[in-house]
């Protein structure tokens, strides 16, 4: 019988394969999940098969030759299993046309994974008819019930290709039958990566400014996670006493999306009100309910604090040249906690000329300026001016002590400038030696040499015997009692003002005579006397 015949490799036909049905067809594929199970189809045979037959041939016409003994015929068919739909997985089973019954034999199932990915999970069952007997297989087989048998190829790579070699032998009838299915798994896998967004927060700040100094306050924020983090939105409040540069207290920062491990930082530029110890802390949030809070980070705000003192003469006395000038002392003071830049003191006078000041200094009659440059917390430096009064009165200072971001402060210095009232008292004859019936005139000079009003200038003479009063005028009206003359008070005298009396007398014998002047002043406590001889003769 032709071995030429359809075999069905596939486990839904092979009853019918094993009942001797001629041709399985393509309708007997079977798939399932992820499985395609594919039909074989016969191949031509390399070379020409035996021929077919159901009887014995007739005889020859010569005598018959002795009988060849029974062996298998050298000839082999190959059975190529066409997938069927797409399917991904071709079997195909090398046999001999022939087999001698009872005698061993061998045949090849050949497995190829026809795509260009692994496949997994392969089983080929191949189903014999009762007539075989297994002899091996390799690799080998598992034996079922029923003349089937298993192996278990597992997974396959791409286009790769397995060879089973089956031995056996037949048994009594005349065909042999042998029937192939194989099973198959294609994963079909999809791939997500699995991420995690995250979302991290810092906050830096300097430790310590100056109060007027801006305050960069960094903040960053970081994914260090490794997905996307999206729609990030840093929010910050200043705390009391801070606000940003244009005057705001609350900050809304859009970082947008941040890539795994990515950064960005954002600096806030804040001023303080005052000194003080100020904390600062930020928040973020992202999508997916990402949130994140800083720590906390402080800052001191430390400010200069200005102070300046004077001191000074209480009173001095003018009219004595160069002795006239005396000093103002300033004392200024940095008593805060943050160096005073551009620390500058300016000083005016009233009443007095600077004449001269102390290193470091620059003056002008009425002003004067120290350019301190910067003066660290706690120090401190002694200025001094020295002036000179213009007149009688009282001399003040002003002085002005100001640097950057600090409030400015002022001191004054008073000094009492009071002027010398020195009266010069002079007495003078006119004629000397008086004859005896002769006259003469006693000039009496009172001259204000001293720097202040003199008050109240009182002139009072005494004569001696020897002359008699004639008569008396001058700065005020005079009157004579006996030999007393007195003059009304003068009320002021001026400085460098002078007033004059005169008083005329006779002589009246022949002495040695002398003319006594008192004068009282209301700015002395004492009266001033002078004494002027004249000599009488006949």
């Amino acid at each position: 019988m032709s071995a030429i015949r359809r075999f069905a490799l596939v486990a839904s036909a092979a009853t019918a394969c094993m009942a001797g049905v001629v041709g399985c067809t393509s309708n007997e594929v079977e798939t399932g999940r992820g499985e395609v199970r594919p039909v074989l189809y016969p191949q031509a045979p390399t070379a020409a098969p035996a021929p077919m037959m159901t009887e014995a041939p007739a005889p020859a016409a010569t005598p018959a030759a002795p009988p060849a003994p029974a062996q298998a015929s050298t000839q082999n068919v190959s059975f190529v299993g066409q997938p069927i739909g797409g399917g991904a997985v071709r079997v195909e089973k090398v046999m001999p046309s022939e087999v001698v019954m009872g005698a061993p034999f061998e045949y090849q199932i050949i497995v190829t994974n026809l795509l260009n990915q692994d496949i997994e999970n392969v089983v080929l069952t191949d189903t014999f008819s009762n007539n075989f007997e297994l002899i091996s297989s390799d690799p080998q087989a598992q034996r079922g019930s029923g003349g089937v048998y298993t192996w278990n190829l597992g997974g396959m790579g791409a286009n790769e290709r397995q060879v089973i070699t089956v031995q056996g032998r037949a048994g009594s009838g005349a065909q042999l039958n042998t029937c192939a299915e194989v099973t198959y798994q294609i994963p079909i896998c999809a791939q997500a990566n699995i991420v995690e967004p995250a979302l991290r927060l810092a906050i830096a700040a300097p430790a310590e400014v100056c109060k007027c100094d801006p305050i960069p306050i960094t903040i960053t924020v970081t994914n260090p996670g490794t997905g996307v983090t999206r729609n990030v939105t840093v929010s910050h409040t200043l705390p009391r006493g801070l606000t940003t540069q244009d005057g705001q207290q609350t900050v809304s920062l859009d970082a947008g999306n941040l890539a795994p491990g990515q950064s960005r930082d954002f600096t806030v530029m804040a001023m303080a009100d005052g000194r003080g110890n100020y904390s600062n802390t930020a928040s973020a949030n992202a999508a997916a309910g990402l949130e994140a809070r800083s720590g906390t980070v402080n800052t001191k705000v430390t400010e200069p604090n200005l102070e300046i003192t004077c001191s000074s003469p209480s009173s001095r006395f003018i009219g004595r040249g160069d002795s006239d000038r005396f000093s103002h002392r300033i004392r200024v003071s940095n008593t805060g906690d943050c160096a005073a830049d551009n620390a500058m003191v300016q000083v005016s006078a009233t009443d007095a000329n600077i004449v001269s000041v102390s290193e470091g200094g620059t003056f002008s009659a009425n002003g004067a300026s120290f350019n301190l440059g910067t003066l660290a917390p706690g120090a401190s430096r002694e200025l001094e001016i020295f002036v000179d009064p213009s007149a009688p009165g009282t001399v003040t200072t002003t002085s002005t002590f100001s640097a950057d971001c600090a409030d400015t402060v002022t001191s004054s210095c008073d000094t009492a400038v009071e002027g010398i009232p020195a009266v010069l008292l002079e007495v003078v004859d006119l004629i000397d030696p008086v004859l005896v019936g002769g006259e003469t005139t006693y000039v009496i000079t009172v001259t204000n040499q001293g720097s202040a009003l003199d008050r109240d200038i009182t002139i009072r003479c005494e004569l001696e015997e020897g002359v008699a009063f004639v008569s008396a005028t001058g700065a005020t009206a005079g009157s004579a009692n006996g030999n007393s003359i007195t003059f009304a008070p003068l009320p002021t005298l001026a400085p460098k003002q002078q007033a004059e009396w005169r008083v005329v007398v006779r002589g009246t014998s022949a002495r040695d005579t002398r003319f006594s002047v008192r004068m009282d002043t209301g700015m002395r406590d004492r009266p001033a006397t002078e004494t002027e001889p004249t000599f009488i003769y006949e």
